[in-house]
């Protein structure tokens, strides 16, 4: 910092927003020059106070004296830091620009306390003392994962070890910054333009209106498409243009890779190598055979082999599933006079077939869901179930006017808030995730933080001409979405580290979400959330079960499709032999693709949940285990009412409100009667057991 900026430091602390406690994260008053000052005060404050403590926790630990100041520690620094993660959506290019120049001091700074040997002998004497026999259920899994986390950083190592763990860590958090950059930059320069409204013939109304639009915020006539997934699938589902189609999907599965129209432009395929290569080495320095294995440590799973078979087991199960949906698609396709369908045919004849044989188009079911009425519908499904009261606050200033402030209550007593942040704008994230901006946590002086999740879609924006209009799969992942953010929101746990989805196994945190999946797939909560955007209807009884047979008409090629991925992200991460990354995903999907993809694909390069973080390396099959587990708890609310005030209760109790206290395995079982297994899946597809 400049002297400059050392002379106005007490001023800028006291005005900071950054460092007030605010019920909500007053983004508005946040600026560039916040943020500097205040992540420095923070990482200060708690280094004095480390300093402070373990002197006297290094003769007698306590509770109250070691693990509780630890976590308001790393609670005061994530109160700084979180912010960054939604205003990166809102384009305050400044302060994004200050949140950078910060990384590597942050970086640093947690390292230091993961890799603080002191600290762990500490937290281990605390654990081995006799009044950790009387902890909550809450206290010993915080101690647990405490030790663990320290434990995996290489502590209790030797210093050499630990040190070059230590340095593997902060070369790979370089490195998925790298790609998330990369990924970034690709997408907004293979956007394609077209000036020629009859190559988009086929195309809806709707879509049309959105690349249009896209195109005039671009500073650009004609039409616009984003390499994102939801515009992209509609051009692929819906163009009558083959070559068009094959020219979005070449152009869509090629970025940020040697191959395409951007070939050797923003390349990530050296970046995963290195991921790959340095998580290998991590896990070498570790101890443990491969990475697949390391990430075990977290997981619910054992041992990392038991994936494999569960993903082979499946596999086996649902690719002639796959190949019977397939065949009639390439009988309709040999009609229109394409004999062998390529990958960019698929969804165009999926489309035509479900048109054809169920009478059923996405257009027109779309009809019936604007964004609000799905809303509308949400807020009495979670009242019904939970009862959990949803209250839309007013919009705060500079906040982009289609981002909701969602306000969770339950019998008079706020909970947390969600940020609904739906539509796609430029330069926003591609895709659908679910963010924790704050967790629930009480303080050593009695104050207690309520969480705040934030989620983002890439539907497309409300034009002059047609609101926002979801499809089924739409509302599914807006759903599965929502799900990871009830789980964090509608925490009971008042210890940060284990609320909400903190804490909680790596392989099991997609089960929320799985099991409102289950409920977009239902008849009744689809009519209770569908208005159509003309005539204010909803939607018929019969209208809607056809449309949900059409969707699930190739369920089995969708699990197929997350199978594969799951395979090759186990296999990426658990062999060391000298094949590349491509050459270990082409070697899987030789064996399990219905229709092989062209060679130029480089899909790994577009794998943002694989490289731009360590949450789902060697653990993209739990995508696949929360359908398993989902469809075991869901059978519960099929049992005994879908809409069961008593089920919702224990589902909530058990399941969301938990957090990282118990075994995901012991609620699971708790809730569900009995052990997860995978006939209640294979019963949902319609698969024989």
């Amino acid at each position: 910092m400049t002297a400059a900026h050392l002379a106005a430091l007490p001023t800028l602390l006291a005005e900071n927003p950054l460092l007030g406690h605010h019920d909500v994260i007053p983004y508005h008053l946040i600026r560039a020059e916040h943020v500097e000052p205040a992540i420095e005060h923070v990482i200060q404050t708690n280094l004095r106070q480390l300093a402070q403590l373990l002197p006297e926790q290094l003769v007698a630990p306590t509770w109250e004296g070691l693990v509780r100041p630890l976590e308001d520690m790393h609670q005061r620094l994530l109160a700084v830091l979180q912010p960054e993660q939604l205003l990166s959506r809102h384009q305050h290019l400044a302060v994004i620009d200050a949140y950078a120049r910060c990384r590597d001091r942050v970086q640093a700074y947690e390292l230091a306390i993961k890799h603080n040997r002191t600290v762990h002998a500490v937290l281990q004497l605390l654990q081995q003392s006799p009044q950790a026999l009387d902890f909550d259920p809450t206290q010993q899994a915080a101690l647990s994962h405490a030790l663990r986390a320290s434990r995996l950083a290489g502590v209790g190592t030797q210093p050499s070890i630990q040190k070059r763990i230590g340095r593997l860590q902060m070369e790979l958090a370089g490195l998925y910054q790298t790609f998330a950059d990369n990924l970034s930059a690709a997408s907004e320069a293979g956007a394609l333009a077209f000036d020629n409204e009859t190559a988009l013939a086929g195309i809806a109304p709707a879509v049309l209106a959105s690349m249009a639009l896209c195109a005039r915020e671009a500073g650009q006539s004609g039409w616009r498409l984003p390499l994102e997934l939801p515009l992209v699938l509609a051009v692929l589902s819906q163009a009558h243009d083959r070559a068009l189609r094959e020219q979005v999907y070449r152009a869509f599965y090629t970025q940020a890779s040697e191959q395409g129209p951007q070939a050797g432009t923003y390349d990530n395929g050296p970046v995963l190598q290195r991921i790959l290569a340095a998580r290998a080495e991590l896990a070498e320095a570790g101890g443990y055979r491969s990475y697949a294995s390391l990430a075990q440590a977290t997981r619910m799973f054992d041992e990392a082999a038991d994936v494999e078979q569960l993903l082979l087991q499946l596999i086996d199960k649902v690719r002639p599933a796959a190949q019977a949906e397939f065949a009639p698609l390439q009988e309709l396709a040999a009609l229109f006079g394409v004999p062998a369908l390529q990958p960019w045919d698929c969804n165009y004849y999926q489309e035509k077939y479900l048109q054809i044989h169920h009478g059923v188009t996405e257009l027109k079911v779309r009809e019936y869901f604007p964004v609000q009425a799905v809303l509308d519908g949400l807020q009495r499904l979670l009242e019904q179930l939970f009862d959990v009261q949803w209250l839309q606050c007013p919009p705060a200033p500079r906040q982009p006017a289609s981002v909701h402030l969602i306000q969770l209550s339950e019998q008079g007593q706020v909970l947390g808030h969600i940020y609904l942040d739906l539509h796609t704008r430029p330069k926003k994230r591609a895709g659908a995730w679910m963010e924790a901006l704050r967790d629930r946590h009480r303080f050593a002086d009695g104050r207690l933080q309520l969480p705040i999740a934030h989620v983002g879609c890439d539907f497309a924006a409300d034009t002059p001409a047609f609101p926002c209009l979801l499809s089924l799969g739409d509302i599914q992942t807006f759903f599965h979405e929502l799900g990871h953010a009830l789980h964090h929101v509608l925490t009971r746990i008042d210890h940060g580290s284990v609320s909400g989805i903190k804490g909680v196994a790596e392989d099991a945190v997609e089960l929320p979400s799985g099991v409102f999946e289950h409920w977009a797939m239902q008849p009744e909560v689809l009519q209770s959330m569908s208005r159509h955007h003309r005539t204010g209807e909803a939607i018929g009884t019969a209208f809607v079960e056809r449309a949900l047979a059409a969707q699930a008409r190739f369920r089995a090629q969708a699990l197929l499709w997350q199978l594969e991925y799951a395979l090759v992200d186990y296999r990426l991460h658990s062999h060391s032999d000298t094949l590349s990354a491509q050459q270990i995903g082409e070697q899987v999907l030789e064996q399990t693709q219905i229709v092989r993809h062209p060679p130029y694909v480089r899909w790994l390069n577009t794998f943002a949940h694989l490289f731009t973080g360590a949450d789902y390396a060697a653990g993209y099959y739990s995508y696949v285990w929360a359908q398993v587990l989902a469809a075991h708890l869901f059978a519960r609310f099929k049992r005994e009412g879908l809409f069961s005030s008593q089920v919702g209760g224990d589902f909530e109790r058990l399941i969301l409100a938990s957090g990282g206290t118990r075994p995901f395995a012991e609620l699971v079982e708790s809730f569900a009667g009995s052990e997860a297994g995978i006939e209640a899946l294979l019963l949902d597809l319609g698969i024989k057991t």
